[in-house]
């Protein structure tokens, strides 16, 4: 795997666990000369973007189909100038090719229909570098279960009780690998958790790496 991979990769795990608290003090451990190509997949408010350049990773680019979370990214400060592409992430125009594509905390299951999803993983993989990863951290929530899935979460905030729903498509392991095989990419590997324990059928959350296949 490139240096750049595997720093992209290390940062993206610290900026992960980071994100639930401050993300100021992320330092650059032995970053590469090369700077890795990062896209998000649901940029949202930015936290990760602003915690992956706090660990040293400029070369950064977004998407997100929601303009009130766009705006609330824009308002952050530094956060002004990141190149944020507005759209579907299994259709909208990506500039170029990365070597890292990422989703965190099942934003992948966002896309509402396994042929959304089969749709995102064959675009996705033409915009991979040659060596590039994709990145898929989904958990397996048992208010969802498997399929097609819409719920509501009510969420204390500052101005109050707030009714949060929530819809998509929950595609299994084993169905994320198949339409991973479809669209010319293989399964790396699978952790349970960001410190990459050895993922387990029955375990609450994988985080799935693929690569072209070789």
């Amino acid at each position: 795997m490139p240096r750049s991979v595997a720093h992209a990769l290390a940062t993206l795990a610290r900026a992960a666990v980071s994100t639930r608290a401050s993300h100021g003090n992320l330092q650059p451990e032995s970053a590469p000369e090369a700077q890795p190509r990062v896209l998000e997949l649901g940029s949202g408010t930015g936290r990760a973007a602003l915690a992956l350049r706090a660990a040293g990773i400029n070369e950064y680019v977004g998407v997100e189909s929601s303009q009130r979370m766009i705006r609330i990214m824009r308002a952050k400060p530094g956060a002004g100038e990141f190149r944020i592409v507005p759209g579907d992430f299994s259709e909208a125009p990506l500039p170029g090719r990365f070597d890292l594509i990422f989703a965190l905390v099942s934003t992948f299951h966002l896309l509402p229909t396994a042929q959304r999803q089969r749709r995102a993983f064959a675009h996705l993989a033409g915009h991979l570098h040659a060596e590039g990863v994709l990145l898929l951290e989904c958990y397996d929530d048992a208010q969802c279960g498997q399929g097609s899935f819409e719920h509501r979460y009510l969420l204390e905030t500052c101005q109050g009780p707030r009714s949060y729903q929530v819809s998509g498509y929950a595609s299994t392991a084993n169905e994320l690998d198949a339409m991973a095989a479809a669209a010319g990419l293989s399964l790396q590997a699978r952790w349970a958790d960001w410190q990459r324990t050895r993922w387990r059928e029955g375990d609450a959350r994988h985080i799935s790496l693929y690569r072209r296949a070789r």
